[in-house]
Formats: C-alpha cells, sequence, structure tokens
C-alpha cells in the first residue's frame, strides 16, 4: 500500500504477504520486486493457478455440459 507521509518524497509503503521489499535508493524509496532466480532460492516460487481461477474453469466447463 503506498500512502502519503511527510517526508521528502511524500509517500510511504506498507507490505504485507509479499515478496516486494522496499529499499533505499540514493534517497529515494523505492520497491523492489525479487526475481525469479531469487524467488527459487528461496523456495517461494508458486507455480499453477489460485484457486479462483481454478473453480471459475471448472464452472465453464460444467456450463458447457
Amino acid at each position: 500500500m503506498v500512502f502519503e507521509s511527510r517526508n521528502e518524497q511524500r509517500l510511504d509503503f506498507r507490505i504485507h504477504k509479499s515478496e516486494w521489499e522496499p529499499i533505499d535508493f540514493d534517497g529515494i524509496k523505492l520497491l523492489l520486486r525479487p526475481s525469479a532466480a531469487r524467488t527459487k532460492k528461496l523456495g517461494q516460487l508458486r507455480l499453477g493457478y489460485s484457486k479462483a481461477s481454478k473453480y471459475r474453469s471448472l464452472k465453464k466447463r460444467v456450463a458447457r455440459l
């Protein structure tokens, strides 16, 4: 979440249950997205589809019958 803050950038970040992490880059606060290689090393790479996507796909298949 990005929200207004009383600092030079006038914004700040809050991260919840995400692999992204805030970093300071030359005085500017940025969000770092982890690379695929780094994610694989950590064992956090999730392959496949979400449960919601699977249910939606299943409903479409059942509706065709």
